[in-house]
């Protein structure tokens, strides 16, 4: 009972992320600059570019929802377990999307490659996010015993 709340964070950082998305579509300069493109095929750096685009697009609202969470129930854990448990949608995500649209894990053209690279960032963000506030709060305690020291 006591990662409940993980669960429920999980649901919350996927409506983030479906938001994000969402909103990256209509205000995306990216999205313009492909459209502008004028031999755009499966074989085109480009679609590098969106992978990269979504993966922080992701990353961000992740991080943005699991900071949120640690504010507003600092009780629960959060470990890579809790993590771990809030990464599970999205593997379940990934793996049923693979299982429908006949993907492969060895691309053979960018576009494979950007569809790849973005189930692989869907599949570690919360992980991704987790190990960023952890190395932040452990970097931001050794500063402060630094600055701190006589």
């Amino acid at each position: 009972m006591k990662y409940l709340p993980c669960l429920v964070a999980s649901v919350l950082v996927l409506c983030a992320n479906s938001l994000a998305f969402q909103l990256s579509v209509k205000y995306s300069p990216v999205i313009d600059y492909l459209l502008l493109v004028p031999d755009l095929n499966s074989h085109s750096w480009e679609y590098l570019l969106i992978a990269g685009y979504d993966a922080s697009i992701r990353l961000l609202a992740t991080l943005f929802i699991l900071l949120i969470f640690r504010k507003i129930v600092p009780q629960s854990p959060f470990n890579v377990k809790a993590a771990a448990l809030m990464q599970l949608p999205f593997v379940l995500l990934v793996v049923l999307n693979f299982d429908s649209t006949d993907s492969t894990l060895i691309p053979g053209s960018a576009y494979e490659a950007f569809r790849l690279i973005g189930s692989i960032s869907e599949c570690v963000s919360v992980l991704m996010a987790y190990g960023l506030i952890v190395a932040y709060n452990k970097f931001t305690s050794e500063k402060i015993a630094v600055t701190s020291s006589p």
